[in-house]
């Protein structure tokens, strides 16, 4: 709850801030009306995909903002795509955690066991990486701008169905790479994954431990 008011409070915020002296989207509009607006894409770009605003005309700023909240996505539970709320919270108690010298990650009242961790470690790195190839696959497929790519390709992970207006414009094989990261985005990418695995790794030998070097 706490996460999701808190993206919804932020999201409306960034998106007012990069957006009210755009006269192609928030500019024309009154304050009350800005503030109802930024509001409603915030909450939309984690769940429905609506929009009341024109998403191909935002700035660039305005986009990422949305590519964000795209990329959390909703929480567990419900049919919003993304990495969802709980991962996102988990890796940030994870880092301020270790940024405290403490040996346990620590949310609240209580303690988040490891294997809980690396999960939403997993999850977000896998779905970063994810969403970097899918882009790299559109570029080299399409004649589109980057950031474009891009916003299409947060937009079918986090399953939300915004677009900047390319969509009708894709070519074939971006249709079928962007289908595919849709389905990705819809079953979960941890998911995705383990199901190409049909049996179960049982660590029977515990290697010796090796000092690193990192950052």
């Amino acid at each position: 709850m706490v996460a999701s008011i808190a993206l919804l409070v932020i999201g409306s915020f960034l998106i007012f801030s990069f957006e009210a002296a755009n006269p192609a989207t928030l500019g024309p509009l009154s304050f009350k009306d800005k503030v109802i607006n930024s509001f409603f894409q915030s909450a939309s770009a984690r769940t429905a995909g609506f929009n009341t605003i024109t998403t191909g005309q935002m700035t660039l700023n305005g986009l990422f903002a949305i590519m964000l909240l795209m990329f959390i996505g909703a929480s567990p539970g419900g049919t919003g795509g993304g990495i969802k709320t709980v991962t996102f919270v988990v890796v940030l108690a994870a880092i301020y955690s270790f940024l405290k010298g403490k040996r346990e990650t620590d949310l609240g009242n209580r303690s988040i066991d490891n294997s809980l961790v690396m999960k939403a470690m997993s999850v977000l790195i896998l779905s970063l990486f994810l969403i970097i190839f899918i882009t790299f696959a559109l570029c080299a497929v399409n004649n589109l701008t980057f950031i474009q790519n891009l916003f299409e390709t947060t937009s079918a992970f986090g399953t939300v169905g915004l677009s900047t207006g390319i969509t009708p414009f894709l070519n074939a094989w971006s249709k079928l790479i962007i289908a595919f990261t849709i389905f990705v985005g819809r079953v979960g990418i941890l998911s995705f994954i383990l199901s190409m695995y049909t049996t179960k790794y049982i660590n029977k030998v515990h290697l010796p431990k090796e000092e690193l070097s990192v950052g």
